[in-house]
């Protein structure tokens, strides 16, 4: 509050509030009382302005998100204002209109599993992975099985893709594109960094036009070295005639594990849909960094040597 305000106004007992307890005070020209704080007419922060929207892009009018929000905030925001902010949004990711929602289906379908004590909220956006699936309709297929349920026992007891420690090389090429300015939009308004996956996934799946899922669960069992691997993929694009495996990385620019994590997602991925591995690409990207390879042309020097190991035995038999 500015001190100037505070100046011409004197303390007028305690008001309770949504928030809690705040001072009261009186100006001390006109008598008129206020409560100490922000008052509903001020402006709303980058999340808030994100929330109307996401709510939007899951197919609700401006008059409908207008009137969410007021409810929702107990503040009020004008239709012109939030027409504002999707202009806005729209002008410094570079995102488009996406596909429009259909008003007789779910645009999005959210299930949240527990895998070793840790929750994985996958969502699938169906409008895009009807159009965009038809590609890759075994992928399509594959996506829509996690909407009834996923084998839990496997992802207790396989080993997590995440936590791996052999080393991946590749061609790795960096880039700056839609995906940075998406990350950078939304981590403005994240002020728990537990939020920033969800928000950034979300995000992806109802503005960018390529994204079709979140938090995919994949495993698969690595013969060569005799173990099971699981993990959950952050993001799913198909682009450019490819599938597109992402992972949100934060300081994306010194990730070391990045590739040995994608690739094997990308392996598990293609082991459970028969994609092969040259129709996929894998990146991980933060606000600032875009880093991208291709998994058909990496290579893994411990599978490598158990592989051989595997092709020698055979030729001494």
């Amino acid at each position: 509050m500015p001190l100037l305000l505070l100046k011409r106004s004197e303390k007028k007992g305690k008001r309770k509030t949504l928030e809690g307890e705040k001072q009261r005070l009186q100006c001390k020209s006109c008598g008129k009382l206020f409560a100490e704080g922000k008052n509903k007419f001020q402006k709303f922060g980058q999340a808030t302005r994100l929330q109307a929207i996401n709510h939007i892009a899951l197919g609700h009018t401006l008059h409908q998100t207008t009137l969410w929000l007021n409810k929702k905030t107990k503040r009020k925001a004008s239709k012109a204002a939030i027409s504002r902010w999707r202009q806005e949004f729209m002008q410094q990711t570079g995102v488009k209109n996406t596909l429009p929602a259909d008003p007789l289906e779910k645009t999005l379908i959210q299930k949240t599993y527990i895998h070793k004590g840790q929750a994985y909220c996958f969502q699938l956006h169906q409008p895009k992975t009807k159009q965009l699936g038809k590609k890759f309709p075994a992928l399509q297929q594959y996506l829509y099985r996690f909407t009834q349920g996923t084998p839990n026992k496997i992802f207790e007891t396989s080993n997590r893709i995440s936590q791996q420690k052999m080393k991946i090389f590749a061609d790795i090429k960096k880039d700056f594109n839609q995906a940075n300015r998406i990350a950078s939009y939304v981590l403005k308004g994240v002020e728990n960094n537990n939020e920033r996956h969800t928000n950034i996934q979300k995000t992806f799946l109802l503005h960018d036009s390529t994204s079709i899922a979140s938090e995919i669960p994949v495993w698969y069992w690595e013969r060569n070295l005799s173990k099971g691997y699981c993990g959950h993929i952050d993001l799913v694009q198909i682009r450019n005639g490819k599938v597109q495996v992402l992972d949100f990385k934060p300081n994306a620019g010194k990730e070391k594990k990045a590739p040995t994590q994608i690739y094997l997602y990308a392996l598990a991925l293609s082991f459970r849909t028969g994609i092969p591995l040259n129709k996929m690409q894998c990146a991980w990207f933060d606000e600032k960094n875009y880093f991208q390879f291709e998994p058909s042309q990496a290579h893994n020097r411990e599978i490598h040597k158990s592989r051989n190991k595997g092709k020698a035995l055979k030729a001494k038999l």
